[in-house]
């Protein structure tokens, strides 16, 4: 149960009761708070949203169930899944080669974005599409079309590299058929089966990506979540 009290500008006190008993409670609760902002109690009603939606996530998550994770040696890695936040003009130059490296390797790759922006240019492709706010419900969910097309795609290995924790992404990374999920050290440790903590002045996908790899391709086989702090990666 969430409980929020809060007092307008007009001195009139705001009260909301969640109960979250399932999904359409959240929805009237997110409907209640939006009603009730204004300029000066958007901190308020922001951080009271992003609470709601990380409960939600979380009972996604439960639905879910624990995700049974394998990991083949790098060498038999066919089909690899990325996951990546969007530059605002959608280019991702430094993304694309990372693609190009692992293509260069062998492997299939495709790779999904989010960008936080309603208005998407990028053309939606099998192995390529960049999403934006429209893709997504109220609560950060992808909507119905793009988890049919998740579903259709089977990974060996899925490449997390948001370094933001963006809720569309960690939907994404959720619901995607994946055997072995790796991604940045996060404060819930069951999203990925193997996690990568790298220092903040290095937050970006190119330093996050050198460290995954520099990881993954030293794993013979595993079925287990590991968590292992960053070395500076060999450059070829």
């Amino acid at each position: 149960m969430l409980d929020m009290n809060k007092t307008n500008d007009k001195n009139e006190t705001i009260y909301v009761n969640v109960s979250p008993k399932g999904e359409k409670d959240y929805t009237v609760a997110a409907n209640v708070l939006k009603e009730n902002e204004d300029e000066n109690e958007k901190s308020f009603f922001q951080r009271a949203l992003d609470t709601l939606r990380e409960r939600v996530f979380r009972h996604e998550q439960k639905k879910k169930g624990p995700h049974q994770a394998y990991f083949p040696s790098f060498p038999n890695i066919k089909k690899v899944f990325i996951l990546f936040e969007s530059d605002l003009l959608e280019r991702n130059s430094q993304l694309k080669q990372l693609v190009r490296e692992l293509q260069a390797d062998g492997k299939t790759v495709t790779a999904w974005g989010f960008v936080d922006k309603k208005q998407i240019t990028s053309a939606i492709l099998r192995d390529y599409r960049v999403l934006g706010t429209q893709d997504f419900d109220f609560f950060g969910r992808p909507k119905e079309q793009h988890r049919k097309d998740l579903n259709l795609e089977h990974f060996d290995l899925l490449i997390n590299l948001d370094v933001n924790h963006l809720t569309p992404l960690r939907y994404l990374n959720l619901y995607a058929n994946a055997d072995f999920r790796v991604g940045m050290v996060t404060e819930e440790p069951y999203e990925n089966d193997f996690m990568v903590a790298i220092p903040d002045d290095q937050r970006n996908l190119v330093y996050l990506f050198d460290q995954i790899m520099l990881y993954i391709r030293k794993i013979n086989a595993a079925n287990t979540y590991q968590t292992m702090q960053a070395q500076p990666a060999n450059k070829k």
